[in-house]
């Protein structure tokens, strides 16, 4: 008499194998999908500031010693379109973001801009300027005052921290973090194209 016991009831019907690997194929095919969207929409929505222009206050005057030991005193820019970021020797993000702004300080000088860069260093001005000699040559002025930072501008650690200034002295955008030019460059013209038109 045949063995019955052993039968194929167990193994899985091919056609049923098949809808299986279809459906978990497409699945897959989803959250690859999914992912990649979501990655675009970050990158192209997400990181780029929104171009929204405030009313600020007045940008709090200082005058600091420069790198070059020349005296650099915020209200004698009035009638330029100032960009003034705190920044720190410490500080990766404000090193990743520096090139940019080199960049942006010889494409935007002609049209009345002028970029100041103020560390919050700590240990003064001689580990800013080591930094800068060996690391990060820059075009632009840097000055070192924590005490500013916090007593003026109300921040110390949460750098990079920038600034736009108008003509007229006025803080008209702020942003903490990483700027790109990609990102800053529509701001910065839209600060520039308002203070054309008065």
């Amino acid at each position: 008499m045949p063995d019955t016991s052993h039968t194929n009831s167990s193994a899985t019907p091919p056609l049923l194998s098949r809808i299986g690997s279809g459906i978990s194929s497409l699945i897959g095919r989803f959250w690859v999908v999914a992912l990649v969207f979501g990655l675009v929409w970050y990158l192209v929505a997400g990181r780029a500031p929104t171009v929204e222009l405030e009313d600020g206050r007045t940008a709090p005057d200082f005058t600091l010693e420069s790198l070059e030991g020349t005296p650099v005193q915020l209200s004698d820019y009035r009638g330029r379109v100032v960009v003034l970021n705190l920044w720190a020797t410490w500080c990766v993000t404000c090193k990743q973001q520096m090139p940019g702004f080199v960049e942006m300080q010889d494409e935007f000088e002609s049209q009345g801009v002028q970029f100041i860069g103020l560390s919050v260093d700590t240990n003064g001005m001689e580990v800013v300027r080591a930094f800068i000699e060996e690391q990060m040559p820059v075009n632009y002025p840097i000055v070192n005052s924590p005490r500013v930072a916090s007593q003026q501008y109300g921040t110390t650690r949460g750098v990079p921290r920038t600034y736009i200034i108008d003509r007229s002295g006025t803080i008209r955008y702020e942003h903490t973090g990483l700027l790109l030019p990609g990102d800053f460059r529509p701001v910065l013209q839209a600060v520039l194209q308002e203070g054309a038109v008065s």
